[in-house]
């Protein structure tokens, strides 16, 4: 078997505090106008009005930190004032009018749900208020554990994994492990997991489900570490795992067999599944939500496994018409 991994990107623009901050703006203002419909609650007529200002002063926050020219840091906090004294003015009035929500939800579960919804969206909100105003006017530098990089889909993680172009993908990563065939036995996604913690897991459930002795795995140096290799050994015949960094004497006899190096040669066989899986849809997660997530990628593998057996028949086929060919 070969595991790899790639990332799969979920259905988001790519994230700032202010733009993200403009979403919550305008999810919580279309919130407020479908649970207020019909009923007689004042001051929130002008919601268009609010949602245009809000809009034009992000654009202008945006126009004002990609620029440049004198005292640039002076004009992005003026830009950033004037942003949160919008945003704020909107939270403000969400937090005044709760009471008034609570009242007109309650002639519906329908109505009910979306102040569930509102208040999810507030808090987001206000989370993105207080890292503008720490990251635009104290020059604080927000910790990575702090972000979010969607309201919509916050399972999103900020993958960069040094590719060429500086590339960053915003998704989950997606753990595959194939056979021999090329034919993918199991997945696994990762979420707030790392590459290196997803080995043992995913061997464990290929013995479990399978019941079959492995001839060998091989992984790539993203999957070491010294836990790993000393967990999965016993559990296959022969492990291929690089060690990151220096080697000692034993550990490179290790690495320099004909077996390990014949098995690692043949890993590089999972770049073009991950490939072929990327052509096929793969690359891009277009379903909203983590369960959707999840159940495009098993689709997606299901998908890959059809497909690769048709090929297969299909070329199992085509050899056998030729021979009949050849000895008629």
């Amino acid at each position: 078997m070969k595991v790899d991994g790639f990332p799969l990107q979920s259905n988001v623009h790519f994230p700032s505090d202010y733009n993200l901050t403009l979403d919550a703006v305008r999810k919580c203002l279309s919130l407020v106008q479908k649970i207020i419909k019909g009923q007689n609650i004042k001051g929130w007529r002008k919601h268009r009005d609010w949602l245009r200002k809000t809009r034009n002063s992000c654009r202008n926050l945006g126009k004002v930190s990609v620029g440049g020219g004198k005292h640039k840091s002076t004009r992005i906090a003026g830009a950033a004032v004037d942003y949160l004294g919008i945003c704020r003015e909107v939270s403000d009035k969400l937090k005044k009018s709760a009471s008034d929500f609570l009242t007109a939800s309650s002639v519906s579960p329908v109505r009910m749900a979306l102040l569930l919804e509102l208040d999810t969206y507030e808090k987001m909100l206000d989370k993105h208020l207080d890292l503008i105003f720490r990251r635009l006017i104290k020059g604080e530098v927000i910790p990575h554990a702090e972000k979010l990089f969607s309201i919509f889909e916050p399972y999103t993680e900020w993958i960069k994994k040094g590719k060429s172009g500086n590339r960053v993908d915003l998704g989950l990563n997606v753990v595959i492990a194939t056979d021999q065939y090329d034919y993918i036995v199991a997945h696994r996604v990762l979420e707030q997991e790392h590459e290196v913690e997803s080995a043992q897991p995913l061997l464990n459930h290929i013995k479990q489900r399978y019941n079959l002795q492995i001839a060998s795995v091989s992984f790539d140096k993203g999957f070491w570490s010294p836990e790993n290799r000393t967990t999965l050994e016993p559990l296959v015949d022969l492990l291929v795992l690089p060690k990151k960094g220096r080697r000692n004497i034993l550990e490179n006899a290790r690495e320099h067999t004909e077996a390990f190096i014949h098995y690692r040669h043949k890993h590089a066989a999972v770049e073009s599944n991950i490939n072929c899986l990327n052509h096929h849809s793969l690359d891009r997660c277009p379903d909203r939500g983590i369960g959707h997530f999840r159940s495009y990628v098993s689709l997606g593998v299901l998908g890959y496994n059809l497909h690769k057996l048709g090929h297969d028949l299909f070329i199992k086929n085509t050899r056998k018409r030729k021979r009949r060919q050849l000895a008629a």
